[in-house]
């Protein structure tokens, strides 16, 4: 059987060692990432109120098959098809707090290919403005906008109680 003793290279004073006890106790450990935790919820909920911008695209969507296709004489013939249907759009959105719905800004272009056919079309619009708004939707932003600081504080209340109970233990 090994036992292992340690010594100090210098002494210690009792504050040193409550500083050291209050830093490493499980209950400061675990209130200090609450309190991280609750921080980032804080930066999450600041970050769902700017403005949004996606960019979505379909480039290429290649299709290639048969398609059945009836003759006047009543007679079923196979077509070719090979198509090609691309589109890209961009859109920006606003979330608006007060009443859970998003102001959005958007703009598109699609392009249709038909390889058998040789001829290609093109849709699009310029500038699409709109608001969302759910009628008997839950405004999740708004009572987040309320519970998230809320949440916060406590977690830094508990921190702080945690410290000071930790000090005093130790």
């Amino acid at each position: 059987r090994t036992i292992a003793t340690a010594q100090l290279t210098s002494p210690v004073s009792l504050e040193q060692l409550q500083t050291l006890a209050s830093q490493h106790a499980i209950d400061v450990l675990v209130a200090e990432r609450d309190s991280r935790v609750a921080n980032l919820e804080v930066a999450r909920l600041q970050a769902d109120l700017k403005p949004q911008v996606r960019l979505n695209a379909t480039i290429p969507s290649y299709f290639s098959s048969f398609r059945e296709t009836v003759q006047p004489d009543g007679t079923i013939r196979f077509q070719p098809v090979n198509i090609n249907n691309s589109s890209v759009s961009i859109s920006a959105t606003q979330a608006v707090a007060k009443t859970g719905g998003a102001f959005q800004l958007s703009t598109s272009l699609q392009r249709f290919d038909d390889f058998e056919q040789d001829f290609n079309i093109y849709n699009g619009s310029v500038i699409r403005l709109g608001y969302n708004q759910p009628f008997w939707g839950f405004n999740s932003i708004k009572w987040r906008k309320q519970l998230v600081p809320m949440v916060s504080a406590e977690n830094d209340a508990r921190l702080k109680a945690a410290k000071l109970q930790a000090a005093a233990d130790a």
